[in-house]
């Protein structure tokens, strides 16, 4: 904003030495950026406009095309570790009688932060930089103990070895698609939603049970052996069905 002004104040000086107008934004050429704008400012008596300014902080991506905000971006990891969603958040906003970011802008935004986080989530589980003590069992041959707490979404495994039960893999499961209501695999390419541009959001079908341990724990049990680590002995509660999957 800083740099927008002062720049804009001496070009206009410079173009327009006699001139007595002010300087104002020019809202109708207002390009919005969910919480941010670029703008250019024009003058109310010349005929001076000023170039087009970020009023934001790019977010460096390495990849061609506009670079995202990093106001944006840090809002939505905000909003990943909090209750409400997007949509709430606009209404906070809106009641305050400030001008909120377009819903498909936020939901878009969404979309790409939350992906992300999911990934670098997995990253830092696949490493597991806290397991050289599971490691060194692992390649010694020895067998393991797991417990698998289960939520609704969320399946995750974690060792009982220590006192830390540190996560050894995670299970995400989501049926809900931001374009679709209803999830059918499509014959020809195997996707949930043929009509997605990006890859779905959804992972499982609509009639398939989010409480189906046993398929959750298969999977978490599988993915701890795609790295050597067998599992001896499974901690659940009394009424799972992860034991048939073990």
């Amino acid at each position: 904003m800083e740099e927008m002004w002062n720049k804009a104040f001496r070009e206009h000086q410079q173009k327009s030495p006699a001139c007595e107008g002010k300087l104002s934004c020019d809202l109708e050429k207002e390009e919005k950026r969910g919480f941010s704008s670029r703008q250019t400012l024009i003058c109310t008596s010349c005929s001076y406009i000023s170039d087009k300014y970020s009023l934001y902080e790019e977010l460096e991506t390495g990849k061609p095309g506009r670079k995202p905000s990093k106001l944006d971006t840090a809002v939505h990891v905000g909003l990943s570790q909090t209750p409400i969603a997007s949509s709430s958040m606009r209404k906070i906003i809106l009641s305050g009688n400030m001008q909120a970011p377009a819903a498909s802008s936020l939901q878009k935004r969404a979309n790409k932060v939350l992906k992300n986080i999911v990934d670098v989530n997995k990253m830092d589980l696949r490493k597991r930089k806290k397991m050289k003590l599971l490691k060194s069992i692992a390649s010694e041959g020895r067998k393991i103990q797991t417990q698998s707490p289960a939520t609704q979404t969320v399946y995750t495994t974690a060792e009982n070895i220590t006192t830390d039960h540190n996560i050894l893999s995670i299970n995400i499961k989501n049926k809900l698609c931001s374009k679709h209501s209803s999830l059918e695999v499509d014959p020809d390419s195997g996707r949930l939603h043929a009509q997605c541009a990006d890859e779905c959001s959804a992972n499982i079908p609509m009639v398939k049970s989010i409480g189906d341990e046993y398929t959750w724990a298969k999977e978490c049990i599988l993915d701890l052996k795609a790295d050597n680590i067998e599992v001896e002995h499974l901690v659940t509660d009394p009424d799972s069905s992860a034991y048939g999957a073990a």
